[in-house]
């Protein structure tokens, strides 16, 4: 299973980036909004950023924030196999500020 969330931030004008990435990630589940983070147990050595503002240059220079979490109960936290950012969608023209976040459990 695959669940991923992704803080799209004014959606009517970034809609077709949800749905390109929709089709091209196939998450089983998505979350619209923020949780709360797992990611330092599968990659403690550098942080994932979901999020880099459009002000103070930060997309370029790589200095973002850990937003837009997942936070799976104790029961699936023992299952969690995966977790990543599709950080290229943050990349593209018109793109929100946020990076899609996702974590596949077993």
């Amino acid at each position: 299973m695959k669940v991923a969330t992704f803080n799209i931030n004014n959606i009517n004008r970034r809609l077709p980036n949800l749905l390109r990435w929709l089709r091209s990630a196939k998450p089983d589940a998505v979350a619209l909004q923020e949780l709360k983070s797992t990611d330092a147990t599968l990659h403690p050595e550098k942080p994932m950023y979901r999020f880099w503002h459009h002000k103070r240059n930060r997309w370029p220079r790589d200095a973002g924030l850990r937003l837009d979490h997942l936070l799976p109960s104790p029961a699936l936290a023992s299952r969690l196999i995966k977790a990543g950012v599709d950080r290229k969608l943050r990349g593209v023209e018109g793109a929100s500020d946020h990076a899609p976040a996702w974590i596949v459990l077993r």
